[in-house]
């Protein structure tokens, strides 16, 4: 084969790997990711589709047996939305701690959370005598 064929036949297989990683990226399995606020204003849209929100946990978690999901709010700003996690509940899970969820919107605007990641900012931040950790 000439090399007119060899680089079409090169260009070729870098566009399908280029097409298949974008695919894989941003196809159909990748999920939105959104505040609360962004949630709320595009809940039509969004009902039973898998998102990634991010917010802080307000207020209390409320367990009501053992069996049961957790329940709490989740807020950004003014926003709030009210969330079921039946999920190992981190021990870090406190009022005020930003959350990161994946999970989808229930038709009575209750977010469903299949998995749940707390920031640690506590991490980051410098020790009080001055050392970093």
């Amino acid at each position: 084969m000439n090399s007119r064929v060899w680089t079409i036949i090169g260009v070729t297989v870098v566009l399908l790997a280029l097409g298949g990683s974008m695919w894989l990226l941003f196809g159909p399995g990748s999920a939105p990711y959104l505040g609360v606020d962004d949630l709320l204003q595009q809940r039509q849209e969004m009902v039973n589709r898998p998102i990634r929100l991010a917010g802080r946990l307000q207020g209390e978690v409320v367990r009501t047996s053992p069996e049961a999901p957790v329940r709490f709010v989740l807020a950004a700003g003014e926003a709030t939305i009210a969330v079921e996690y039946a999920g190992t509940v981190p021990v870090n899970l406190d009022a005020g701690r930003e959350l990161l969820l994946d999970g989808r919107l229930r038709d009575d605007d209750v977010f469903v959370a299949d998995n749940l990641l707390t920031q640690c900012t506590s991490r980051y931040e410098a020790r009080i005598d001055g050392a970093a950790e």
